[in-house]
């Protein structure tokens, strides 16, 4: 029989999409978990509105990498470098030789460092002038760059050997050069966090510290070594107190870890680490961390996997992300992030404009963002499930004061396999204009054992899910 009230079933929750779908499936793509007291909330992600559009766009050639310094935006959209203000007025600053490669840059108060893993350039902060690295004790190979203590820190491609710019000045390199000792693998790039100098190499990660020594002004950290190197770098982000990477080690694959304070933590769940495992390749994967509305996410896209993964530290639940294109699901279009003059900016792989996350925008730019939530399994001891009436609660922004636009709409497909098969998409409208805690309902949802939902929101306006409730009954076999 029905049970005779509707109930409040589990429905908002973290993001752990086995690959076999007996296991489970719960996914978020666009949505994140909120917790408040015993309550879990679904979020929208950020939306993404137009700044400016920075010079002109070549196709294939969007954002490669975003910095900012006292109040100032630096940016390379495809071969071309350029500085600018809080209202993306941009200023053309250099070119660069070559159009592929993430940018990674750094600032030692007069200088900002500029390499692409091909060449090193310097913009200089006085007279703004762009010039190419040429010293002949630095080849420009490098992937990424740090500073500390009025030097920049480089490390040599291909080898064990990290190099010193001469202090305060990152385009004279005299051969301040020294090798990481401790494993003998290659050194990937080096990274500053709390004063000490982390050099991560392709298995393992060496600390120095500051000396100031004149002959050379760092020294190893006795007793510090991490067995893990890295196996994406760019990756590499700082967050508030930590920082994150791909990472490798002799007896593991790739898995997504943060170092905090001498404590080491793999921070996807299983089934993010298991999807991460069946790429194709890794090394391409990119990564930035950023902060909005009380919650510190870190963002990793794989490009040749064409995926987006998050994790939130405020949470420790993970979320996908995705820019709906051309009638697929892609990977989220931000390569990098910068937080400037209280706007959280945003440069894209796939045109040459910036954009501000806003948690009140629910488009990008204009286009859809494809909202889903796919439930846990239901499965009461493998009975017979089945499903009478079904309801989400959200709270909405619709008012339609104008008497223009869309009364929002939610759909649903529903599976009593366990995912294995589909029902064909039901939709059902959210509520009314004016009434900000609204529902959608469906009612005779099928019979099965293992009985999934998957709720589907791609219309510009506020879906907060609070919960769900179902009317079932349960049918024992014995």
């Amino acid at each position: 029989m029905p049970s005779s009230d509707q109930e409040l079933i589990p429905f908002c929750g973290d993001s752990r999409p086995s690959v076999y779908a007996d296991q489970g499936q719960q996914r978020n793509i666009n949505r994140y978990p909120v917790i408040e007291g015993d309550q879990v909330y679904l979020y929208p992600t950020p939306g993404m509105d137009l700044i400016s559009t920075v010079g002109s766009y070549v196709p294939g050639e969007g954002c490669r990498g975003i910095y900012t310094f006292e109040g100032v935006g630096y940016c390379v959209m495809g071969k071309k470098f350029y500085s600018f203000d809080i209202n993306g007025a941009a200023t053309f600053r250099g070119n660069l030789r070559a159009s592929t490669n993430p940018v990674v840059m750094s600032c030692n108060g007069n200088q900002i460092f500029v390499t692409d893993g091909i060449t090193a350039y310097n913009f200089d902060l006085g007279n703004n002038s762009w010039s190419e690295v040429t010293d002949y004790d630095y080849d420009g190979g490098s992937t990424h760059s740090a500073y500390i203590s009025g030097f920049t820190v480089v490390t040599i491609p291909g080898s064990d050997q990290f190099a010193l710019s001469n202090a305060l000045d990152s385009s004279a390199w005299e051969g301040n050069i020294a090798s990481a000792e401790a494993s003998g693998d290659y050194l990937v790039a080096p990274l500053v966090a709390n004063d000490t100098l982390f050099l991560i190499g392709t298995e393992t990660t060496e600390q120095y510290r500051f000396t100031g020594a004149a002959d050379f002004p760092l020294e190893k950290i006795d007793g510090s070594i991490i067995e893990y190197g890295c196996a994406a770098p760019y990756t590499i982000a700082k967050t508030r107190d930590s920082f994150v990477f791909l990472a490798k080690n002799k007896n593991a694959g790739a898995e997504l870890i943060q170092f905090r304070t001498g404590t080491i933590k793999p921070i996807l769940n299983q089934y993010y680490t298991d999807r991460i495992s069946r790429w194709a390749r890794v090394d391409d994967a990119i990564g930035f961390s950023y902060v909005q509305s009380g919650h510190e996410f870190y963002v990793l896209t794989s490009p040749s996997a064409d995926v987006t993964f998050v994790y939130d530290f405020t949470t420790e639940m993970c979320h996908e992300r995705s820019s709906y294109l051309n009638m697929n699901y892609r990977r989220w279009r931000p390569t990098g992030h910068i937080f400037m003059g209280n706007k959280q900016i945003v440069g894209v792989h796939d045109n040459n404009n910036l954009y501000e996350l806003k948690l009140d925008y629910y488009t990008e730019y204009g286009s859809p963002i494809k909202r889903v939530r796919r439930s846990q399994l239901y499965n009461s001891n493998n009975n017979q499930l089945t499903v009478y009436k079904f309801q989400i609660n959200y709270e909405t922004d619709y008012t339609n004061t104008d008497g223009t636009g869309d009364t929002p709409v939610s759909t649903i497909r529903y599976s009593t396999d366990g995912g294995h098969t589909w029902s064909n998409d039901l939709t059902s409208p959210i509520g009314s204009p004016g009434n900000f805690n609204d529902q959608a309902i469906w009612h005779c949802l099928g019979s099965g054992r293992k009985w999934v939902v998957e709720e589907e929101f791609n219309m510009p306006y506020k879906s907060v899910i609070l919960g769900a409730t179902a009317r079932y009954s349960i049918e024992s076999d014995q």
